[in-house]
């Protein structure tokens, strides 16, 4: 959780940075070792949870990129469009472990991910450009991530996760209904 702290504009956003490495090297076969970090799309490797380790490792390093936060609270674009990728590109074929337990903690970090940190009363003194930080590929984003939650909804509903998935999307829907306007 240390590179989480480290994620300001002073220092470029180096915990981040830090956070994709270690997704990188873990969950992902990466086609270019030199490729921009903050402009890429994630599709990480397919989950083979044999080694039960592994499951924690990626549990982790999501959860932990939903946790990274501007100096006014809000989450940068490239943890929004990691997210968003880690729902679409998400591949259970080979996983012995239910698909709940990993859409679980995607829909849960999404979830942490919508939700500033930054007090509302603090916004209000920030300066303009400070404040303007939801663009509207932000907004985008976060729609892209609720339909992909929409479509999970449906399937739990038909058949039904040891690990309820419907218990993660309802609290996702819940975070994100402040930004789905």
């Amino acid at each position: 959780m240390a590179p989480v702290h480290c994620t300001i504009r002073k220092l470029a956003l180096l915990g981040l940075f830090h956070l994709f490495k270690l997704f990188l090297h873990y969950c992902y076969d990466p086609e270019d070792l030199n490729q921009d970090l903050f402009a890429h799309i994630y599709v990480p490797k397919p989950n083979d949870f044999s080694d039960l380790a592994e499951y924690f490792v990626r549990k982790s390093l999501v959860h932990a990129i939903s946790q990274v936060r501007l100096e006014n609270g809000k989450t940068p674009s490239a943890v929004c469009q990691f997210l968003v990728d880690q729902l679409r590109y998400n591949d259970n074929t080979a996983n012995p472990v239910i698909l709940g337990r990993v859409l679980h903690c995607i829909i849960s970090a999404v979830a942490c991910a919508t939700v500033s940190i930054t007090p509302p009363e603090r916004v209000e003194l920030l300066r303009e450009k400070v404040r303007s930080e939801h663009t509207t590929k932000d907004t985008n984003l976060m729609k892209q991530a609720i339909d992909k939650i929409s479509r999970y909804w449906s399937m739990d509903r038909l058949t039904p996760s040891l690990k309820n998935v419907t218990t993660a999307i309802l609290e996702a829907n819940s975070s994100c209904m402040g930004i789905s306007h």
